[in-house]
């Protein structure tokens, strides 16, 4: 396995400053990939990804999607709140399908 490190680059998105990853193979160059994260930002596990397809000899950057680190908590309260909000009514709707409204009423007043 070979061992690879990404190198930081800087670029402007409409004025916003972001910071990326390229991590290129040090043998033949096959084609170059973009990876776009999910809301974890340059996570360790986007990280791993990007050095997996190095090894395999493609150019990989990882693109830097919010420009700041301060706003990956607040996008994970949003995702938080979201899930709750699903399974809360998914909850309810298991209790209305099952005609046990007893449940439902005591699930509303938690």
């Amino acid at each position: 396995m070979i061992s690879t490190t990404g190198s930081g680059f800087d670029y402007a998105v409409d004025g916003k400053r972001c910071r990326g990853l390229i991590f290129s193979p040090a043998l033949e160059t096959k084609a170059a990939i973009v990876l776009l994260p999910d809301w974890r930002g340059q996570s360790p596990l986007a990280r791993e990804h990007a050095q997996r397809l190095n090894e395999l000899g493609f150019v990989t950057v990882i693109a830097d999607l919010y420009g700041t680190p301060a706003l990956v908590w607040p996008i994970c309260g949003i995702a938080v709140a979201t899930f709750g909000q699903s399974t809360f009514q998914m909850l309810l709707g298991v209790t209305n399908a099952l005609g046990r409204s007893v449940v439902n009423v005591r699930l509303v007043a938690v």
